[in-house]
């Protein structure tokens, strides 16, 4: 098996060009938000891609724990 971790800068202005014009909608791809508290819970469930496919950092949620989307 063969990876890449790493993209040209090309990708990511399309990428971002597609989010603006709406072809791409990024927020359905926020499964879950987490609290600063949250990130290790967050970490741990993004290990099993069945479960999430990104998680949001927003800092002032309540709780440690993952919070679903909205």
């Amino acid at each position: 098996m063969t990876m890449c971790m790493a993209y040209p800068p090309e990708e990511f202005a399309g990428t971002l060009e597609r989010i603006a014009d709406g072809t791409i909608d990024a927020a359905a791809l926020v499964t879950g938000q987490a609290d600063l508290g949250g990130v290790s819970a967050a970490l741990d469930t993004l290990r099993r891609p069945d479960d999430h496919v990104k998680v949001l950092v927003r800092p002032g949620l309540p709780g440690t724990g993952l919070h679903p989307a909205s």
